[in-house]
């Protein structure tokens, strides 16, 4: 079986040095992109011929060009602060926008998604408490550090910040295919900054997994949480079965995990391995698979494998 998932570009000496004299947990010797991607139940993976890439913060000052070429000849979403050092290298084109610091005399009051990310909801207060959703992410008001994007033509805005009277002031959100066949998304926030709820909240967590279905060579991951936040899943595949750990981050039990497949999946046999080894059935994989009640105690990992039927063999040929 091989790994698969997104793809984690990062550099060691970050994660195990500067990162883990930041924090007293054990989480600060995550890399940054690992954080969030658990939050997000974004499938994590390090091989470099995953389906999509997390590109982020100061990560492609270790990078070659010809390895920064190759990244972008495929999947990858990359945050504000990685942005502008690609555009000071030259790879505006292949990213489908030029990123600049945010000046400062640049204003805005909220961010908006819009239509063409798809997304259920659209349109303003992403994280407002007054909005009908589950306030599990938290917050803090330290601000991220943000870029100004300029799109390129041909490429799609997914979401955007507006000043106080309504009017477009940038981009947030990118989508561009390049020339080498790429599919590039942009966010105009550094995720290797305080964790901020314009990053981490419901509603940007549909969007990012709709984002990152887009990136995905195959036009979806094999697995994700896109709809229960702080779930960490790895998982690796082979032509007829899916691997798949799943962690519950949130400290407390839970009932609402859903796993949701890609197409190709559907109607596999999915269960639950045991401490033993043994399989405990759980019925057939659908697009959205809920997990029984109890399935994920908090902060333990639980084994799930996903296993198609076996193709008939071909019936001999009479002479």
């Amino acid at each position: 079986m091989r790994p698969c998932g997104v793809r984690m570009v990062y550099d060691p000496a970050e994660v195990y040095m500067y990162r883990e004299t930041k924090k007293s947990a054990s989480s600060g010797m995550l890399p940054v992109a690992a954080y969030f991607l658990g939050k997000m139940g974004l499938p994590m993976t390090t091989v470099r011929d995953a389906s999509a890439a997390l590109l982020v913060g100061t990560a492609p000052n270790g990078l070659s060009d010809a390895e920064l070429e190759g990244i972008l000849s495929g999947g990858v979403l990359i945050d504000a602060e990685a942005a502008v050092l690609l555009t000071r290298r030259g790879f505006s084109d292949l990213m489908g926008c030029a990123a600049a610091n945010q000046p400062p005399d640049m204003f805005y009051d909220y961010e908006m998604i819009l239509p063409a990310s798809g997304c259920r909801s659209p349109g303003r207060k992403l994280y407002s408490r007054r909005y009908k959703s589950k306030p599990i992410i938290g917050w803090t008001p330290k601000p991220s550090v943000t870029a100004k994007l300029k799109p390129a033509q041909g490429a799609e805005e997914w979401s955007a910040v507006f000043d106080i009277d309504g009017r477009k002031v940038a981009p947030a959100t990118l989508f561009f295919r390049n020339a080498k066949g790429g599919r590039v998304g942009v966010i105009n926030r550094s995720l290797d900054a305080q964790p901020h709820p314009s990053i981490y909240s419901e509603r940007k967590q549909e969007l990012m997994a709709r984002l990152f279905a887009k990136l995905s060579e195959e036009g979806s991951l094999d697995v994700c949480a896109c709809e229960t936040p702080s779930t960490w899943l790895i998982a690796a595949r082979d032509a007829r079965r899916l691997l798949v750990m799943a962690e519950n981050l949130a400290g407390e039990p839970r009932d609402d995990f859903t796993l949701h497949f890609s197409p190709k999946w559907a109607g596999a046999a999915i269960s639950r391995i045991a401490a033993d080894g043994s399989r405990e059935p759980l019925g057939e994989v659908t697009v959205d698979f809920r997990l029984p009640p109890g399935s994920l105690p908090p902060v333990t990992p639980e084994f799930f494998v996903v296993e198609k039927a076996p193709k008939p063999a071909p019936a001999a040929q009479l002479n």
